[in-house]
């Protein structure tokens, strides 16, 4: 039964999901700017979407050649702009949990520049993979770009949260490691914020209605991210025992498999063993495909595109919970990121069959 205090919380943000999911881009929407002949004309069809007040900005640029690197520098300010009514409705308590899930963010941008000043790319390519949700964070990531020495970089965030994350981190893992085997710190940092994170849930709803909901999204979340793990490695053939320390410790569906997982001795046996669990889903999907799995990116894609589908049926036949903002959030954020991935493309002048490859569309 639903809660009749906990619907009026949420009824207006529950409307304006309504109403904006049936405004996100169709498989149709996408068909159109995949088959555009340039960058401008993907943007002028975009234009027809919600996306109208950053195209039109972005196309009335005199330097044409800054038309890419100034939509992807606007492109996530323009979304949480365009987000901030639901934002702003929410409870406070959920507010401030939503602006901490948040995070998850600028870690995977220091994730990407942390590769970066490792392998020395090139700061323009480098540019393309960064989300920031404000002006300040945009510049801030871009000085992050700067840092040669890795130790130094906790101390040039300012976000509190993070730089203290990724500071206790840079003190456990050796550097030769990071440079070495750049999978293991990536997860130790999803491993550090995660685990907070989950904490920082039950503390701030002890007793509350929303921890329920919370706690499925967000363990569902973890549960895949050491699925993709697992799975990665597996590809990688590293030992058991090391990736044993680097799960995630938190099981939302996989307790009763996690030893199990991590005990198979390859892709193959991996997926069979996934099969019997709550996510066989993605176990079937990996098995049909499995000659097709070529790369770790290949497993974070099918990974990505069941949270996408899970997300996608709940908002449209979802009871009315806080948990469908979070939902909601990743099927957007996908979204703008599937229309970073094509207007780079058509910028480079790649095929359709090319970008299709790195997008998710559901």
């Amino acid at each position: 039964m639903m809660n009749f205090s906990g619907a009026m919380n949420y009824s207006y943000a529950y409307a304006k999901i309504r109403a904006r999911k049936s405004k996100m881009l169709t498989v149709g929407d996408y068909e159109q700017l995949l088959s555009a002949n340039s960058l401008e004309d993907a943007l002028r069809i975009l234009s027809a979407s919600y996306y109208e007040p950053l195209t039109s900005m972005v196309l009335g640029i005199e330097d044409k050649s800054k038309i890419p690197y100034m939509f992807e520098r606007y492109l996530f300010q323009f979304i949480i702009e365009y987000l901030k009514p639901i934002l702003q409705s929410l409870p406070k308590k959920v507010q401030t949990f939503l602006n901490y899930y948040l995070n998850r963010y600028y870690i995977s941008s220091v994730k990407t520049i942390i590769r970066a000043i490792i392998h020395k790319i090139d700061i323009d390519d480098v540019q393309t993979y960064l989300i920031a949700f404000s002006e300040n964070e945009y510049q801030e990531l871009l000085s992050l770009l700067e840092v040669e020495n890795l130790q130094i970089l906790p101390e040039r965030i300012s976000n509190r949260i993070v730089s203290k994350l990724l500071s206790k981190v840079l003190q456990d893992v050796p550097e030769n490691e990071i440079r070495d085997n750049y999978l293991f710190f990536e997860q130790e940092l999803d491993k550090a914020f995660f685990t907070w994170l989950w904490k920082t849930a039950h503390d701030l709803f002890k007793g509350s209605p929303e921890l329920k909901h919370i706690k499925q999204f967000l363990g569902t979340e973890i549960d895949l991210l050491n699925i993709s793990f697992i799975a990665r490695a597996k590809y990688l053939k590293i030992p058991n025992e090391r990736i044993k320390t680097k799960i995630i410790p938190i099981f939302f569906k996989l307790q009763s498999k996690i030893d199990t997982l991590i005990s198979t001795t390859n892709l193959i046996e991996f997926f069979n063993v996934l099969a019997d669990t709550h996510y066989s889903e993605i176990a079937v999907r990996a098995r049909e495909k499995i000659e097709q799995i070529f790369s770790v990116s290949t497993i974070d894609k099918m990974i990505e595109e069941y949270f996408l589908a899970i997300s996608n049926t709940l908002i449209i036949g979802g009871a009315f919970h806080v948990g469908l903002i979070f939902y909601y959030l990743t099927l957007l954020l996908n979204e703008a990121k599937n229309v970073r991935v094509i207007i780079q493309g058509k910028w480079r002048q790649l095929s359709p069959d090319i970008i299709r490859e790195y997008i998710n569309i559901i």
